[in-house]
């Protein structure tokens, strides 16, 4: 849970299809994502007050990292991180339906304020026949 005044907070999760089509293709496809650049966050915004200009919800906000010539971009990204580096590339992207289709599962999992729980340290159970 978020230590924030959100009234709720939670976690999500996504797979990508199995049909080989992914969000970075759609995003390379619309000029969004360069060559060589990597998506390293994306925050989904199905309803928003107050929305960057250019778009309304729902929409994307992708953070990219530009990864050219990185033969693991995601180890050159954590080593970006390690070096200090804290602004990367972020863009607006009005979603469509081929960019939620790209998902095989798409989940949000949300706790309302007050109701979150502790982590609990694993039980071990034991039965006895």
């Amino acid at each position: 849970m978020s230590t924030s005044d959100d009234d709720w907070s939670g976690i999500a999760y996504a797979h990508d299809s199995r049909g080989g089509d992914t969000l970075a293709a759609h995003l390379q496809a619309a000029g969004v994502l360069l060559p060589g650049h990597v998506i390293v966050n994306v925050q989904v915004y199905l309803r928003a007050t107050k929305a960057p200009a250019g778009v309304e919800a729902p929409y994307l906000t992708v953070t990219m990292f530009d990864a050219t010539g990185c033969r693991d971009p995601a180890a050159a990204y954590r080593q970006a991180i390690a070096d200090g580096q804290r602004l990367f590339p972020i863009q607006h992207v009005q979603v469509n339906d081929a960019m939620i289709e790209v998902f095989s599962d798409l989940m949000l999992d949300l706790t309302p304020r007050g109701f979150d729980v502790p982590p609990q340290p694993p039980q071990t159970m034991v039965y006895k026949a």
